[in-house]
């Protein structure tokens, strides 16, 4: 470990022991008490992450139509959230304005979920700071004293199941249909929707080029090795950092269907959901398919994010990373493995 990161683990260890010192002297009790008219829900960092909260606020607004949900996020990916229409309001931990504020701090809340499975200090801050009758949370050791309840696993689970262990809390049923994530309707661009009409019902898959970090991508040689046997009509998903890698395979490629840039979420969903198949090594979009249930072909880095955000579509082939580097998965692989499972559509 670097040094710099050994002074930002003690840092961080060092502050999870203040927030103990000054708040962490909550006793556990079992069973939720009282009415539940209100939930804020902290909601972790990766638009992943976000996406598989869905099948849990869905079930809460179908048992509780009256309930009235809260979302805090620490980044900007959750701006689609304002757009659900079963979430009250969703709240920038972050520069919140005045009002937010307000609203965040000076009322209690029914309940409080915290759904981080390690001390994080600026969740444990605002399972702290946020007033609720009732706060749950995931058990840590080090999250001991911050939860009136906390949620114990007994052995990996799939996210969203994991999520939605707070409706077994609250004696809230729900089936595996219920399980399955959405998104909510926002804007897709002109450019988008009149792309999405010239592929529809054509038999069209995407490959995507970028992931949340460099770590979780497919280098962009094995993909173009990839290209040069496939024959079925491909679009390229990408982020404006692998724009210019897009625009070139495009043009080399005959089967490659130069596509507009999607400028949001929307636009990606929208392109997913109109797919034959999505290739993809970041999971925020296999998620995406999960929603359409678009057959998905993913790459997993190592095993612990095959487990707790595997694909649940229908029609899926996963390929786990040796040594948890993506390089070690190489493209006769893919290829071979592509070809069995392209049959199967």
């Amino acid at each position: 470990m670097l040094l710099g990161e050994k002074l930002k683990k003690i840092q961080k260890q060092f502050i999870v022991s203040l927030l103990h010192l000054f708040y962490g002297k909550i006793r556990e009790q079992s069973g939720f008490r009282g009415d539940l008219k209100s939930i804020v829900i902290l909601a972790r960092e990766g638009f992943g992450d976000i996406i598989v909260l869905s099948p849990l606020i869905k079930r809460l607004k179908s048992a509780l139509p009256e309930i009235e949900i809260t979302i805090v996020c620490v980044n900007k990916l959750a701006f689609y959230l304002k757009h659900d229409k079963n979430i009250k309001a969703v709240i920038k931990a972050k520069r919140p304005t005045k009002k937010d504020k307000k609203y965040l701090y000076h009322q209690e809340f029914d309940l409080l979920f915290n759904p981080k499975d390690h001390p994080s200090v600026t969740f444990l801050h605002l399972t702290a700071k946020i007033k609720a009758r009732q706060r749950v949370g995931i058990y840590h050791p080090q999250q001991e004293g911050f939860f009136d309840y906390m949620i114990r696993p007994d052995k990996p689970l799939l996210m969203i199941k994991r999520n939605c262990l707070l409706l077994d809390y609250l004696g809230i049923s729900y089936a595996e249909k219920d399980l399955l994530p959405y998104m909510p309707e926002g804007p897709v661009s002109d450019e988008i929707q009149n792309f999405t009409e010239t592929i529809k019902n054509k038999g069209v898959m995407a490959i995507n080029l970028s992931a949340s970090n460099d770590t979780k991508e497919w280098p962009i040689e094995y993909w173009i090795e990839f290209l040069s046997i496939v024959e079925e009509p491909v679009v390229v998903i990408a982020m404006p950092k692998h724009y210019e890698q897009k625009r070139r395979i495009e043009s080399a490629y005959p089967n490659v269907i130069t596509s507009p840039p999607t400028k949001s979420i929307f636009d990606v969903n929208h392109v997913i959901k109109h797919l034959r198949l999505l290739i993809s090594t970041d999971t925020s979009l296999i998620h995406i398919a999960s929603c359409h249930n678009t057959p998905v072909f993913a790459l997993y880095r190592i095993e612990n994010d095959l487990i707790e955000f595997s694909p649940l579509s229908e029609k899926q082939y996963t390929i786990l990373a040796p040594e948890g580097n993506f390089k070690n998965i190489k493209p006769n692989t893919v290829i071979e493995n592509f070809k069995t499972f392209a049959t199967t559509l």
